[in-house]
């Protein structure tokens, strides 16, 4: 599925198209900045250091050769040495890392490489997807794919067979590493063929690879792609920015619940996310991710169950799931949800060099490319929207008369919104159907009349479904 479903959509960059990808999500002003302190602080009159001045320093340090153009303390990367190189890979990372934090000192966080998710599998994840390398969002944190920040597929040498296999393996591993962290939309991984490093990039257009960059022969390349990530901060690996965590107390204990604030018409509206409902396990298309939790006015106490629902959709259509949803709303159709928000969200999406805010979109990332004209890709932007009641999916139902009610409220809503707004819902799925409480419901007596059955059915079926 992997191969047939990404391959339409993947776009391998050229070299020019490789540095103008680089220079657009990580120039100098982003990967070495906000300066704090560190052993080039002196010496720096800008408010971010530059690469070359971050390179002489690893070289007066002793720790790249310029003369022999390689690393001192690399391991041998060529395709006659160990097949085992993972772990003394993720040294040699952390050693530069180490070396170009003691530099600069932005303030960013040092996280680390390690190679033991080589051979034991991560939680919350497929027990065959194992990454060579991972690099976490803290240091000591769980082996999980939820503590991932990024990672690292090696391979012992390149070529055409092996750069697809390892395409296929880290696409795969980029979908466990989306679908286990719900509110990031950008899997950010190396791909590392003999001594060259790649840079894959998937969202919820496709995907793209840089060229191969050589490690120990174009340090600087290496060395951009290495820090960028390791030490991106949570907007450049594109988490969402827009929900942030906050501390409560429950049951005595302190936990973390997302949090946001939205603007319904003039008023600001708090919102507190306590779980996750949904969130799709596909690596393309819509990347829906659905939370249940709780509203409130920010002057009021009062509080409300809601269902928050993002998703990235086609700007394109005319009709987004939030405008049919107010329609709805409109006509007082029963048995739909009510939409209390909807917006496009917006976010700096990848590069810190973005003016104000933009929506989120992916297009951002490929609109600077030349291969922007002739390669596909899913135009998609990610829109929010905010419902009420807050349900449970059909498949939860306590008893066969429960479900028998469910299905004639089903029927009877969709039949009422073709006929009042002549909109059809094109996409029914078990996972669309909800139970919910209410405090007055339809006995739909006028709808079983045009079933045709005897009188005698007719007022027994009616009896039953009232006592329900």
């Amino acid at each position: 599925m992997v191969d047939s479903d990404t391959a339409e959509t993947h776009w391998e960059l050229s070299k020019d198209d490789s540095q103008m990808l680089l220079a657009r999500l990580f120039p100098d002003e982003v990967v070495f900045r906000p300066i704090s302190m560190g052993e080039l602080f002196i010496k720096n009159q800008r408010n971010y250091y530059l690469m070359e001045q971050v390179f002489k320093n690893l070289v007066d340090k002793g720790l790249y050769n310029e003369r022999e153009r390689c690393w001192l303390g690399a391991p041998d990367l060529s395709a006659t040495a160990a097949t085992v190189r993972e772990g003394p890979l993720a040294d040699f990372f952390n050693s530069v890392i180490d070396c170009i934090s003691d530099a600069c000192r932005t303030g960013r966080p040092t996280r680390r490489w390690t190679a033991d998710s080589s051979t034991c599998p991560l939680k919350r994840g497929d027990a065959v997807k194992k990454p060579d390398m991972s690099c976490w969002l803290a240091p000591g944190s769980e082996f999980d794919w939820r503590h991932l920040a990024a990672f690292a597929e090696v391979k012992n040498r390149g070529g055409k067979a092996n750069e697809k296999s390892s395409y296929i393996e880290t696409a795969g591993k980029a979908s466990c590493l989306l679908y286990a962290q719900d509110g990031r939309h950008v899997a950010l991984c190396f791909r590392i063929l003999g001594s060259s490093i790649h840079l894959t990039i998937f969202d919820r257009g496709g995907s793209l690879s840089t060229c191969g960059y050589d490690i120990n022969s174009e340090p600087h390349d290496f060395m951009r792609i290495l820090i960028s990530v390791t030490s991106a901060p949570h907007e450049i690996l594109s988490f969402d920015t827009s929900i942030t965590w906050e501390q409560q107390q429950c049951n005595s204990k302190t936990v973390g619940v997302k949090a946001l604030n939205v603007q319904v018409d003039d008023t600001e509206l708090s919102i507190k996310l306590d779980r996750v409902l949904f969130i799709s396990d596909n690596l393309f298309g819509r990347g829906t991710m659905v939370w249940g939790g709780m509203i409130r006015g920010m002057q009021t106490r009062t509080r409300e169950p809601v269902v928050m629902k993002d998703s990235w959709i086609d700007p394109l259509r005319k009709y987004t799931e939030g405008r049919i949803l107010s329609i709805l709303n409109v006509h007082r159709i029963e048995g739909v949800l009510t939409l209390v928000h909807e917006q496009q969200v917006k976010a700096p999406c990848l590069s810190a060099v973005a003016n104000p805010p933009v929506n989120h979109s992916t297009h951002f990332v490929r609109a600077g490319l030349s291969q922007f004209k002739t390669s596909p890709y899913y135009l998609r932007v990610l829109s929010r929207i905010v419902t009420q009641p807050v349900g449970d999916l059909i498949t939860d139902f306590s008893c066969l008369g429960e479900l028998l009610v469910a299905f004639l409220d089903y029927v009877v809503a969709h039949k009422n919104v073709v006929e009042v707004t002549h909109i059809l819902h094109r996409d029914i799925s078990l996972f669309n159907l909800f139970l919910a409480d209410v405090t007055q419901r339809n006995d739909h007596k006028e709808f079983i009349e045009m079933a045709s059955l005897p009188k005698e059915a007719w007022v027994e079926l009616c009896e039953q479904i009232a006592k329900l």
